[in-house]
């Protein structure tokens, strides 16, 4: 089987295709992907701590598509913009932009914000509690995050929405497979000024009130020439909308999961106590990140294969998840499972900074579904869970649930 099946439309279970190509080879290169793609647990776990592997944005075509040649200094402007972000950078800027975001990502501030999570999550149920059904994805997972990071990054309640809706864009257009439009691409450099004269504003008015928020740090990192304004708006947007994107989608995907094994729905509601073991195990189960994006800065030899200075690499999270030889019977959900380690968050320096706040977010939507929604199942019908097909995401772009009432 071709590597590049993986991406050929097959949303629904990659994980089967992940246990062909282990058998296959831990390392194997796809012609179609220009890609080495890595699929057991001890390879994906050291090529994500290994420092001949970078992540760079991924630059524009060269030549441009002609229709692109219009909007060229645009596609420029965003190119740039991705390059601020901290998954884009190495060694000392790296780290000086990790330490300016650090603080309002710790564990210390997600238990902080660990009520007031738990009170968004309980307050999306009350508005579909007496309906008996709702969409998952738009009716509760996507706003629970999108409010939650709103939350850490500080910004005002009123602004939360436009600001999402420019980082969204901003952040998205060479994200997803193909050439985007022209128009797409003006609109998303749009944003960027709009977000780029925002986030200025208010990192200033931080500066003369600072709050316990990711906008007052990286004002403060700002205010003592620790990082750019181009640099604070771009991670600030970045934050916002990865972890609007990925903690939403996760939480999708583990209400899914528990509809798949209600057993552990059951367990979860007799005993909400176990939720954090349930948030590891689930997240293990069925991460949203499938693989993410290397490159090669030297030549180095891979489990038997040669990999050569500028190829790319693709460590896949999902697969490594579900290696039986780090967690026997991967295919289940087990609360009793021991030891931990699952790379649904990657590892090494580029380790997400913003785990403590997921797990938080997680939790607090399990315990709402688990607790209020008795009776919890797909809704019947012609309404079946719908997938987006992307290459390096699993994302639940419906799911239609009903309940006893």
């Amino acid at each position: 089987m071709a590597v590049s099946e993986l991406f050929g439309g097959t949303a629904e279970d990659p994980y089967a295709h992940y246990r062909r190509l282990r058998a296959e080879g831990p390392v194997q290169w796809d012609p179609r992907l220009a890609s080495w793609l890595l699929t057991d647990y001890v390879t994906v776990a050291a090529g994500m701590r290994d420092h001949r592997l970078t992540w760079p944005a991924e630059p524009p075509p060269d030549p441009l598509p002609e229709h692109l040649l219009p909007v060229a200094g645009d596609v420029e402007a965003l190119y740039r913009f991705r390059c601020h972000f901290v998954v884009h950078q190495e060694g000392d800027s790296h780290n000086r932009l990790r330490r300016a975001m650090q603080r309002g990502l710790s564990a210390r501030s997600a238990r902080r914000l660990r009520t007031r999570i738990e009170l968004l999550a309980g307050s999306l149920i009350d508005r579909v509690a007496t309906a008996g059904r709702m969409e998952v994805m738009g009716d509760f997972a996507l706003p629970l995050a999108t409010a939650s990071v709103g939350l850490v990054l500080g910004l005002p309640a009123r602004d939360l929405e436009v600001v999402a809706r420019w980082s969204a864009q901003g952040v998205s257009p060479w994200s997803v497979p193909g050439t985007p439009e022209d128009e797409t691409v003006r609109s998303a450099a749009r944003c960027v000024e709009r977000l780029t004269d925002y986030m200025g504003h208010l990192a200033r008015a931080r500066l003369d009130s600072p709050r316990d928020d990711i906008v007052s740090d990286l004002a403060a990192a700002w205010s003592r020439d620790e990082l750019s304004l181009a640099e604070l708006t771009a991670n600030a947007a970045f934050i916002c909308e990865v972890g609007r994107h990925t903690t939403g989608h996760a939480v999708g995907n583990a209400v899914l999961a528990l509809l798949g094994q209600p057993e552990v729905l059951t367990a979860l509601r007799d005993d909400p106590g176990c939720v954090d073991a349930a948030v590891e195990e689930l997240l293990r189960y069925d991460v949203p990140g499938l693989t993410v994006g290397r490159v090669a800065i030297d030549d180095f030899e891979l489990e038997g294969h040669c990999v050569h200075a500028g190829q790319r690499v693709m460590p896949a999270l999902g697969a490594a998840n579900r290696d039986p030889d780090r967690f026997p019977d991967p295919d289940r959900l087990r609360l009793d499972r021991t030891g931990g380690g699952h790379v649904a968050f990657g590892s090494g320096n580029h380790y997400c900074p913003g785990a403590p706040l997921a797990r938080v977010e997680v939790a607090a939507a399990l315990r709402a579904i688990a607790t209020r929604l008795p009776g919890l199942r797909l809704a019947p019908g012609d309404s079946p869970p719908e997938w987006r097909v992307d290459p390096a995401f699993r994302l639940l772009d419906r799911l239609d649930v009903v309940w006893d009432c």
